[in-house]
Order: structure tokens, then sequence, then C-alpha cells
């Protein structure tokens, strides 16, 4: 039972009771729960203390009731406790509080789950098949990067990761490239869904293109029907590039939830909106971070914040964490690995150093080195 389910009166009574059956072990009778509801209270007036006496006294006095009708009538109360909660939360969204839709997610996913045997639902089990589940079934969604895949082999469901770089060193181009070139997710697979809100959605599609096919921008142009048929081919449908400029977290969930993608990339995170309101734009970040992990789990997908280096990268070759733009240690709090992609001071060099700075998955801190074939938008190794 939830202790929101009682008025203030019994609710005091309830915490003290569940806490001693926690302790103790065994059933409570009406002298003990008097005697420790005194302990508790030992500055409260004899006016007080004869209330909760005769309070505590008429509940040992109540009928005894069939469990199975006990079981139900809990269960109806927390729906009622549940329906007031989400009310109150629809008044604050007609208000203007958009963050409370999330809220809303929130309380419908809890539902009834739980609530009159134990509201927190079962334990994990320790059962080495149970454990070791995700590896044995081989679901880690693959990275195509052999020099990177040797020690973070991909990303999972549900798991949260982070990928930044200063300007012009090929995030759109890791994006499409882990997503559908030779190896990558929708090979294997996996449907992918980039959402952009930075530069025209156009560009990451033209990308997708070359990466697919490995063939430069004037090749795919002077033959786009057969430029055509190889990208549906080997994408099989698996993969979307699609405009998110307006679009706040809420829709962002929403349309996660229709289209149901393996993985998602969301290429700017940090321009994501989110309802409330911050003392400071770290703040606002570490909650968009927060939140977006939350969606990665509650959607089911592996979802991938795309992130701007700051001022300090530049020229840095070893690009942790903490030369992320905005809320660095509070995003990366939040990850469950980051990648930093570095290039050389030469703007042709094609040669880019990968820094694990995080890494949740398999506990590997370090760098790979790499290049990239900008004109067919792949990392190779």
């Amino acid at each position: 039972m939830n202790e929101s389910l009682f008025g203030d009166e019994l609710k005091t009574l309830y915490r003290i009771l569940k806490k001693a059956h926690e302790k103790y072990e065994t059933n409570i009778t009406t002298a003990e729960l008097i005697m420790m509801w005194k302990v508790q209270h030992p500055v409260a007036t004899r006016a007080f203390t004869e209330e909760a006496e005769n309070l505590i006294r008429s509940i040992s006095y109540a009928d005894e009731l069939n469990p199975a009708m006990v079981a139900d009538t809990i269960k109806l109360l927390h729906m009622r406790d549940l329906g007031k909660k989400i009310a109150n939360k629809g008044l604050e969204i007609a208000e203007g509080n958009s963050s409370a839709l999330s809220e809303v997610l929130d309380l419908a996913e809890l539902g009834l789950e739980g609530y009159y045997e134990d509201e927190f639902g079962p334990k994990a089990s320790l059962l080495a098949r149970d454990v070791f589940a995700s590896k044995i079934n081989g679901t880690v969604i693959p990275f195509n990067i052999p020099t990177l895949a040797r020690h973070l082999p991909g990303v999972g469901r549900k798991e949260f990761g982070i990928v930044f770089a200063i300007p012009e060193a090929g995030k759109s181009s890791f994006v499409v490239s882990l997503s559908v070139g030779p190896g990558g997710f929708t090979e294997n697979g996996h449907k992918t869904l980039v959402l952009g809100n930075e530069e025209a959605i156009d560009r990451i599609q033209q990308r997708a293109y070359q990466s697919v096919t490995g063939w430069h921008e004037k090749r795919i142009k002077e033959d786009l029907v057969g430029a055509q048929a190889a990208f549906l081919e080997q994408t099989g449908g698996l993969f979307e590039a699609r405009q998110a400029q307006d679009w706040d977290l809420t829709m962002i969930e929403r349309y996660i939830k229709k289209e149901k993608p393996a993985v998602v990339w969301v290429d700017q995170a940090d321009k994501v909106q989110i309802g409330g309101t911050f003392a400071a734009s770290h703040e606002r970040l570490r909650e968009l971070y927060r939140r977006l992990r939350e969606t990665a789990k509650r959607y089911d997908c592996a979802l991938i914040g795309v992130s701007q280096a700051s001022e300090s990268a530049k020229n840095v070759s070893y690009l942790d964490y903490t030369h992320m733009e905005g809320s660095k240690i509070g995003k990366a709090a939040e990850a469950d690995f980051i990648i930093g992609i570095s290039k050389s001071g030469t703007p042709l060099d094609p040669m880019r150093t990968l820094t694990v700075s995080k890494n949740k998955l398999t506990g590997w801190h370090g760098q790979v080195v790499c290049s990239l074939d900008a004109d067919i938008a792949r990392y190779e190794a």
C-alpha cells in the first residue's frame, strides 16, 4: 500500500506500523502500537494522546474483512488518488506549465502496478542468465568503426550517450556513418531515427546517400535513379531523418512513441526545449539531459545526443567531457557513454581521434584513431 491512501491521522500510524513490521517481522499488538506512537510523540498533550489511543483501539475492534475484498478496495482507492494527482497536473498544464505533461506521463506509467502488494515492484533477478541476458542474446546495437568497437562494441536499448565535437569536425557524418554506413545500425536491422534541429535535414539525407552508396556527390547527381535504388535497398526503410526545428521534448517523445525506433539521434540535443523555470542555463541543460535519459528508458530505445564542444576544445586532441559546451558536469552525469571527436589543425587532414571519456557500458576509457572520408561521409579504421 501507499501512505497517500490515508488521511493525516492514519498516515502517521501507517508509517509507525510499516516500520515496525519491517524491523521486527511480526504482528504488532494494540498496546505495542500505542507504546511506539508515544515514543515518537514525547511532547504530545494528554488530549492528543487520548485521541490517538482511541483511534488505535477503534482499529483493533474493527471487524475482519475478506482479503480479496480488501485488495480490490485498496486498488480502487489508489485509482481515486492517482486520478486526483493527474487532475491537478492537468490544471497546471492548462495554466501554461508544459513540463507537467511529462509528470502526467510518469503518473500514468506508474498506474496500478504493485500498489496493494509492493509499490516498488519485483526485485531485479540475480540469476546469471538474467544478469547477462543482453550480452548472451546479442542485443547490443553495434558500432561499425573497428578501432572503437574493440573497446566499446555498441549501444543497447534504454541507454543514453553523448557525441560532441567542435564545428566542422564531422559530427553529422559520424551520425550517418554509424547509422547507414557499411555494418551500421540499419544493416544490422535496427530502425534508426535522426531528429535534426540545426542544419537543414536534406543535408543529413544527402550524407546518408553518400554513406550508403559510397558514391561522391557528383556521381549521385549523375545517376539519381541508381543512387535511390541502392539507398532504399540497403536501408530497407529502416532510416529516417526528420526536421525537428521547433520540437520540444514532449513532441520528440510523442514521435518516438509513434515510430518505435531502436536508435534515436538528437542533433543538437542542447537546443531541445523543455518546460520549467531554471535559475541558470546549466540547470536547464542538466534537467534536459536527465529527461533525455528517461526518454531512452521509457521508450525502449538507444538515444544519442549530439552536442557542441566549448571554446576550450580548439586544438585539443584529448577531448574529454569537460570540453562540452554548457553544463559540462551536469550533462556528463546523465550519460552512459561520451565520445569526443577531435581533429588536427590541418583542415584537410582526414584523421580523427575519438576520446571515450565516460563509459558505463564496458568501463574502458581512452582514445582510438580513425579517418573520415568526407566525400562519402564514412568513418573508417
